[in-house]
């Protein structure tokens, strides 16, 4: 019995040890694992060891059917230098990236007012010191935006020569943009003159439709300018402006459906006030309006060298002491005279036209206020007038077949958008 109680420790014993042994061979080992050298890489490092690898340089990827690996489901590559040789060019370029430089870059930058202490932000130039593998990845951070711009800028750009072209029956393409306000001067003016100046503003929109006559199927391009002595450039004034040239164009031709063109300034074309004025456009026109908007930085367009001529035009004429310019009144009957274009007397159609409108009493109290903003404004180019309070919007233009046919009635413009948005 003694002999069997013995026997019955003697195992614990061993089972005591084995186990010991074991938790503290696991606790060894876990230890071990969690240790690193000193020269260890970075899982950066890594990665960017793992991309070098992939690069068209050292590899090329196999093309056959059998390369493809099962877990992944990714092909294969093989190496086109030896590893000494790929080890030396990656070592290169890590030297590189290391390398001290310094570059400028514009940036948002703080900066406080001397007058009332307060602190706004401006774009600045700034200059930053770092190595050339910074200067790099802040490079390839900037790609991605840059690249999106450029596609819209040159996609709106397309869609607006397309549809100038491929225009439908009863369509007018109008672009619009305010040029730079025309300063007043004089000859043989004083020298305190030349500090007490007025201005005009010039509001330049061109017009494409096709020709009314009979057996004409050419694209016409009216140029229409208006000028005010309000200095503002706000939504209240682009609707006045606007609603002058669509009343004169409605007494010419027929017009169902109106394509304009703008840039994107949130001030002048791209408020809330204004897209309620877009869902008011069967009401204030009888003719549905719809708005695009050029990518950001697009470049000079046929507004701003419209808007060149005329100031040019009447700058030589004060000049030649032909004329005095004080006011838009004077400007207005200046160009009325000099720089119009109209139809001749013996011409069957004249496909080149130019007209100018004076616009005064601006109103500014109106009742087309929205309650809401539209979200997301920056990233929509185009907006469409569904009903009053209502928009419908989407982040590119289109013209293609089925777009124009959407625009025919308003269940389905509000079925090809993405979404419509209600402004009231």
């Amino acid at each position: 019995m003694q002999k069997q109680t013995e026997d019955k420790l003697d195992v614990k014993k061993k089972l005591g040890l084995q186990w010991k042994n074991l938790v503290s061979k696991s606790y060894i080992f876990e230890e071990k694992a969690d240790r690193k050298r000193s020269d260890a890489l970075t899982a950066t490092e890594c990665e960017m060891i793992q991309d070098f690898y992939k690069n068209a340089i050292v590899s090329v990827e196999v093309p056959s059917r059998k390369s493809v690996s099962k877990k992944t489901l990714t092909s294969k590559s093989v190496m086109t230098r030896t590893t000494k040789k790929a080890h030396e060019l990656y070592s290169e370029q890590k030297k590189h990236r290391r390398t001290k430089v310094t570059w400028q870059r514009w940036e948002n930058t703080k900066v406080s007012s001397l007058k009332d202490n307060d602190i706004k932000v401006k774009k600045l130039l700034v200059t930053k010191n770092g190595t050339q593998g910074q200067l790099v990845d802040e490079l390839l951070n900037e790609m991605s935006p840059i690249s999106l711009h450029l596609f819209v800028a040159g996609w709106q750009y397309q869609q607006f020569n397309h549809i100038k072209q491929e225009m439908p029956e009863g369509w007018v393409v109008v672009i619009a943009d305010f040029a730079e306000n025309y300063r007043t001067f004089f000859q043989d003016e004083i020298q305190s003159a030349h500090w007490q100046y007025q201005q005009v503003t010039l509001h330049p929109t061109i017009a494409y439709y096709r020709c009314p006559e009979k057996d004409c199927n050419e694209i016409i391009t009216e140029s229409m300018v208006c000028i005010s002595d309000d200095l503002k450039h706000d939504a209240s004034s682009v609707h006045a402006y606007m609603s002058t040239v669509n009343k004169y164009l409605s007494q010419k031709i027929p017009i169902n459906h109106q394509v304009q063109f703008t840039d994107g300034c949130s001030a002048q074309y791209k408020s809330p006030e204004l897209f309620m004025d877009l869902s008011c456009g069967l009401e204030d026109y009888d003719f549905s309006v719809e708005r695009n908007f050029f990518g950001s930085r697009h470049g000079k367009g046929p507004c701003d060298g419209l808007g060149a001529v005329i100031k040019q035009a009447a700058r030589r004429a004060v000049e030649r002491r032909e004329v005095t310019i004080t006011n838009a009144k004077d400007m207005y009957d200046h160009c009325s005279q000099s720089l119009t274009l109209k139809k001749g007397k013996d011409e069957e159609c004249c496909h080149k036209l130019r007209t100018f409108f004076i616009v005064s009493n601006i109103k500014r109290n109106r009742s087309r206020n929205p309650s809401k903003a539209l979200p997301g404004t920056r990233k929509v180019h185009c907006v469409k007038g569904v009903q009053y309070g209502q928009v419908a919007v989407r982040n590119l233009s289109c013209f293609c077949l089925n777009c124009i046919r959407g625009s025919e009635s308003v269940r389905t413009i509000k079925s090809s958008l993405s979404h419509s948005r209600n402004m009231s």
